[in-house]
C-alpha cells in the first residue's frame, strides 16, 4: 500500500503514494486505488486523471495532512469545491464549508470614469426677466434630491417647495440665476462642481440640444437648451 504511485491529473504531474491517495476509503480516490481499477496511463507511464491539475494539488495537500491550508489570496473555492465534490472527500468539502463561511462574499466592482465638460460662457434659453434679460434654467427631478442641492453652491439657487397639486410632489422645480456663473470672469470650476454634484446624485444628462439664432455679425449669440432630469 506504500508503493509510489505518479500521476497526471490534467497535464500536471504528482508523485505520491498509494497509501496517501487511499486516506479516505469511501472517496473516489480510495476506491480508484485500492482495487483493480482500469486506469489510462500517458505515454510516460503516469496515471492519467482528466481534472484540473492546479486544484488536485490542494486535494493532494489534504490528503497528506488532513488540514486544508490555502494562500491568503486564494479565490476559487468554487473550483476546488468541485473537484473535491467529483473526488468525493466529504472530510475536504466540509472544511470548504467552513471556510466559505469566514471568507467575505466577493463583489465585482465597475470603475466608473465621469466625463466633466466645461462650457464656454453662453446664454441659456429662458423666459426674460424685466428688461436685463436675466436667464434662467429648470432642472426637474424629486423634490427629495433637489432639496439636498447645497445653498452655499456659489449659485443664487431658488428652490420651488410648492406642493399644491398632489401629483406634483414627485417633482419640483429648481430655477439656477446662472448670470453671474455664465459670465466671462466666472469661475469655470463652479459649473464643474454643480456638474460633478448632480452626477453624483444620480441625476442624468437625458437631452442637450444646440441651436442659434440670426443676428447681427458684430454681436453673435448662441442659445444652449440643457436639461437635468432624474430616473425614477
Amino acid at each position: 500500500m506504500s508503493e509510489i504511485v505518479r500521476l497526471n491529473v490534467g497535464g500536471v504531474n504528482f508523485t505520491t503514494t498509494r497509501a496517501t491517495l487511499c486516506t479516505y476509503p469511501d472517496s473516489m480516490l480510495g476506491a480508484m486505488f485500492s482495487g483493480n481499477y482500469g486506469f489510462t496511463k500517458d505515454e510516460h507511464g503516469c496515471f492519467f486523471i482528466d481534472r484540473d491539475g492546479t486544484m488536485f494539488k490542494h486535494v493532494l495537500a489534504f490528503l497528506r495532512s488532513n488540514s486544508l491550508i490555502l494562500p491568503q489570496n486564494f479565490t476559487e473555492f468554487g473550483l476546488l469545491k468541485s473537484e473535491a465534490e467529483f473526488y468525493q472527500i466529504q472530510p475536504l468539502l466540509d472544511v470548504l464549508s467552513e471556510y466559505e463561511k469566514r471568507e467575505p462574499k466577493l463583489i465585482e466592482i465597475k470603475e466608473v470614469y465621469r466625463r466633466c465638460v466645461t462650457y464656454y460662457p453662453v446664454e441659456f434659453q429662458s423666459v426674460p426677466s424685466g428688461t436685463n434679460h436675466e436667464y434662467i434654467t429648470y432642472v426637474i427631478s424629486r423634490k427629495d434630491i433637489l432639496l439636498e442641492i447645497p445653498e452655499d453652491f456659489g449659485l443664487n439657487v431658488e428652490k420651488n417647495r410648492s406642493t399644491q397639486n398632489p401629483d406634483e410632489t414627485l417633482r419640483t422645480l429648481v430655477c439656477v440665476k446662472l448670470k453671474d456663473v455664465l459670465s466671462s470672469d466666472c469661475d469655470i470650476s463652479l459649473r464643474q462642481q454643480l456638474a460633478s454634484y448632480l452626477s453624483e446624485q444620480g441625476w442624468k444628462l437625458l437631452q442637450s440640444t444646440l441651436s442659434s439664432e440670426g443676428c447681427d455679425s458684430g454681436s453673435p449669440k448662441h442659445v444652449i437648451l440643457e436639461r437635468w432630469a432624474h430616473e425614477y
